[in-house]
Protein backbone atom coordinates (compact mmCIF):
# COMPACT_ATOMS: atom_id res chain seq x y z
CA UNK A 1 0.00 0.00 0.00
CA UNK A 2 1.15 3.40 -0.86
CA UNK A 3 0.87 6.10 1.02
CA UNK A 4 0.26 9.31 -0.52
CA UNK A 5 2.83 12.41 0.19
CA UNK A 6 0.16 14.74 1.79
CA UNK A 7 -0.92 11.80 3.89
CA UNK A 8 2.79 11.14 4.96
CA UNK A 9 3.22 15.08 5.02
CA UNK A 10 -0.15 15.19 7.34
CA UNK A 11 0.94 12.18 9.79
CA UNK A 12 4.47 14.07 10.23
CA UNK A 13 2.56 17.36 10.71
CA UNK A 14 0.85 15.94 13.78
CA UNK A 15 3.86 13.66 15.21
CA UNK A 16 5.39 17.25 15.38
CA UNK A 17 2.01 18.82 16.94
CA UNK A 18 2.29 16.14 19.55
CA UNK A 19 6.06 16.05 20.28
CA UNK A 20 5.40 20.10 20.88
CA UNK A 21 2.43 20.00 22.36
CA UNK A 22 4.35 17.52 25.13
CA UNK A 23 7.14 20.04 25.26
CA UNK A 24 4.67 23.23 26.07
CA UNK A 25 2.58 21.45 28.56
CA UNK A 26 6.38 20.72 30.38
CA UNK A 27 7.58 24.33 29.20
CA UNK A 28 6.20 26.32 32.34
CA UNK A 29 8.28 23.83 34.66
CA UNK A 30 11.33 24.27 32.68
CA UNK A 31 10.75 28.26 32.73
CA UNK A 32 9.53 28.96 36.11
CA UNK A 33 11.51 31.62 37.35
CA UNK A 34 14.12 30.98 39.76
CA UNK A 35 14.13 33.09 42.59
CA UNK A 36 17.90 35.24 42.50
CA UNK A 37 20.57 35.30 45.43
CA UNK A 38 19.16 38.93 45.91
CA UNK A 39 15.78 37.86 46.24
CA UNK A 40 16.63 35.08 48.78
CA UNK A 41 18.48 37.13 51.16
CA UNK A 42 16.49 39.71 51.88
CA UNK A 43 13.73 37.29 52.01
CA UNK A 44 15.62 35.55 54.57
CA UNK A 45 16.93 39.05 56.34
CA UNK A 46 13.18 40.18 56.65
CA UNK A 47 12.25 36.89 58.33
CA UNK A 48 15.30 37.52 60.76
CA UNK A 49 14.27 40.50 61.49
CA UNK A 50 10.81 40.07 62.00
CA UNK A 51 11.25 36.90 64.26
CA UNK A 52 14.01 39.16 66.68
CA UNK A 53 11.48 41.77 66.97
CA UNK A 54 8.99 39.11 68.05
CA UNK A 55 11.54 37.30 70.31
CA UNK A 56 10.88 38.62 73.86
CA UNK A 57 13.78 36.84 75.50
CA UNK A 58 17.00 38.37 72.62
CA UNK A 59 18.58 41.10 74.37
CA UNK A 60 17.96 45.08 72.81
CA UNK A 61 21.43 45.00 71.83
CA UNK A 62 21.78 41.81 69.80
CA UNK A 63 18.36 42.99 68.25
CA UNK A 64 20.16 46.08 67.03
CA UNK A 65 23.63 45.02 66.24
CA UNK A 66 21.64 41.86 63.78
CA UNK A 67 19.38 44.78 62.29
CA UNK A 68 21.63 47.12 61.64
CA UNK A 69 23.58 44.23 59.65
CA UNK A 70 20.68 43.51 57.78
CA UNK A 71 20.40 47.16 56.69
CA UNK A 72 24.21 48.13 56.04
CA UNK A 73 23.45 44.39 53.41
CA UNK A 74 20.47 45.91 52.13
CA UNK A 75 22.52 49.73 51.04
CA UNK A 76 24.89 47.17 49.58
CA UNK A 77 23.19 45.80 47.56
CA UNK A 78 21.11 48.85 46.63
CA UNK A 79 24.49 50.58 45.90
CA UNK A 80 25.49 47.68 43.50
CA UNK A 81 22.28 48.50 41.83
CA UNK A 82 21.17 44.48 42.23
CA UNK A 83 17.60 45.44 43.92
CA UNK A 84 15.44 45.83 40.39
CA UNK A 85 12.47 43.59 41.26
CA UNK A 86 9.41 45.23 43.13
CA UNK A 87 9.57 42.58 45.65
CA UNK A 88 13.18 42.81 46.38
CA UNK A 89 12.16 46.67 46.45
CA UNK A 90 9.62 45.71 48.73
CA UNK A 91 11.37 43.75 50.78
CA UNK A 92 14.55 46.36 50.97
CA UNK A 93 12.67 49.18 52.13
CA UNK A 94 10.90 46.97 54.65
CA UNK A 95 13.91 46.23 55.91
CA UNK A 96 15.13 50.19 55.80
CA UNK A 97 12.25 51.01 58.04
CA UNK A 98 12.36 48.32 60.63
CA UNK A 99 10.83 50.03 63.90
CA UNK A 100 12.61 50.46 66.88
CA UNK A 101 15.81 50.54 65.46
CA UNK A 102 17.70 54.26 65.79
CA UNK A 103 17.59 55.22 62.03
CA UNK A 104 17.97 58.37 60.19
CA UNK A 105 15.81 59.86 58.39
CA UNK A 106 17.55 59.31 54.78
CA UNK A 107 16.73 55.21 55.71
CA UNK A 108 13.30 55.46 55.72
CA UNK A 109 13.38 58.39 53.38
CA UNK A 110 15.26 55.33 51.20
CA UNK A 111 12.71 52.56 52.35
CA UNK A 112 10.23 55.03 50.99
CA UNK A 113 11.50 55.59 47.34
CA UNK A 114 11.84 52.02 47.23
CA UNK A 115 8.60 51.41 47.91
CA UNK A 116 7.44 53.48 45.55
CA UNK A 117 8.88 52.08 42.89
CA UNK A 118 7.61 48.90 43.65
CA UNK A 119 3.69 50.46 43.52
CA UNK A 120 4.85 51.99 40.32
CA UNK A 121 5.42 48.23 38.88
CA UNK A 122 2.09 46.97 40.36
CA UNK A 123 3.17 45.60 43.73
CA UNK A 124 0.33 46.74 45.51
CA UNK A 125 1.36 45.69 48.97
CA UNK A 126 4.23 48.30 48.49
CA UNK A 127 1.80 51.24 49.09
CA UNK A 128 0.77 51.04 52.60
CA UNK A 129 4.67 50.57 53.12
CA UNK A 130 5.71 53.78 50.87
CA UNK A 131 3.07 56.11 53.35
CA UNK A 132 4.46 53.85 56.13
CA UNK A 133 7.68 55.02 55.31
CA UNK A 134 7.39 58.72 53.97
CA UNK A 135 5.16 59.71 57.69
CA UNK A 136 8.36 57.45 59.47
CA UNK A 137 10.52 59.92 57.71
CA UNK A 138 8.85 62.74 58.45
CA UNK A 139 8.66 62.26 61.92
CA UNK A 140 12.16 61.77 62.02
CA UNK A 141 12.61 65.20 60.93
CA UNK A 142 10.30 66.70 63.15
CA UNK A 143 7.35 67.13 61.30
CA UNK A 144 3.94 65.82 61.25
CA UNK A 145 2.92 62.76 59.44
CA UNK A 146 1.32 63.02 55.89
CA UNK A 147 -0.73 59.84 56.07
CA UNK A 148 -1.26 58.85 59.97
CA UNK A 149 0.36 55.61 59.69
CA UNK A 150 2.68 56.10 63.03
CA UNK A 151 1.70 56.05 66.28
CA UNK A 152 3.13 57.30 69.96
CA UNK A 153 3.13 56.36 73.58
CA UNK A 154 2.66 59.42 76.25
CA UNK A 155 4.36 58.92 79.51
CA UNK A 156 1.31 57.27 81.10
CA UNK A 157 1.90 54.50 78.20
CA UNK A 158 -1.52 55.65 76.06
CA UNK A 159 -0.86 54.88 72.43
CA UNK A 160 -1.95 57.83 69.99
CA UNK A 161 -1.88 58.79 66.51
CA UNK A 162 1.53 60.98 66.16
CA UNK A 163 0.43 64.44 65.06
CA UNK A 164 -1.10 64.25 61.44
CA UNK A 165 -1.20 66.83 58.88
CA UNK A 166 -5.08 67.63 58.40
CA UNK A 167 -4.74 69.17 55.08
CA UNK A 168 -4.25 65.78 53.02
CA UNK A 169 -6.93 64.65 51.64
CA UNK A 170 -8.65 61.17 52.81
CA UNK A 171 -8.74 60.23 49.14
CA UNK A 172 -4.95 60.60 49.17
CA UNK A 173 -4.46 58.39 52.03
CA UNK A 174 -6.31 55.66 50.46
CA UNK A 175 -4.72 55.89 47.23
CA UNK A 176 -2.32 54.62 49.32
CA UNK A 177 -3.88 52.04 51.44
CA UNK A 178 -4.32 53.79 54.15
CA UNK A 179 -7.76 54.93 56.32
CA UNK A 180 -9.53 58.07 56.35
CA UNK A 181 -8.10 60.21 58.87
CA UNK A 182 -11.40 60.01 60.86
CA UNK A 183 -11.42 56.01 61.16
CA UNK A 184 -7.53 56.17 62.25
CA UNK A 185 -8.56 58.44 65.34
CA UNK A 186 -11.78 55.75 66.30
CA UNK A 187 -9.17 53.22 65.80
CA UNK A 188 -7.35 55.25 68.68
CA UNK A 189 -10.18 55.52 70.42
CA UNK A 190 -10.68 52.36 70.35
CA UNK A 191 -7.58 51.10 71.68
CA UNK A 192 -7.76 53.28 74.19
CA UNK A 193 -10.59 51.81 75.74
CA UNK A 194 -9.43 48.30 75.99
Amino acid sequence: MCVSKPLSLFVALVALVALLGSCVERKPERLARRESPVSTKLKEMVAAQDKMLLDPNLDQQSKLDSMLSFRRQTMELIAQALVREPEDQYQAALILQAPNVPTGAESCLMAYYLAVQAAEKGYEKSRFLAAAAYDRFLVHSGKLQKYGTQYVTDSSGVMGLYPVDSTISDSERVAWDVLPLDQLYKQVDLRKGQ
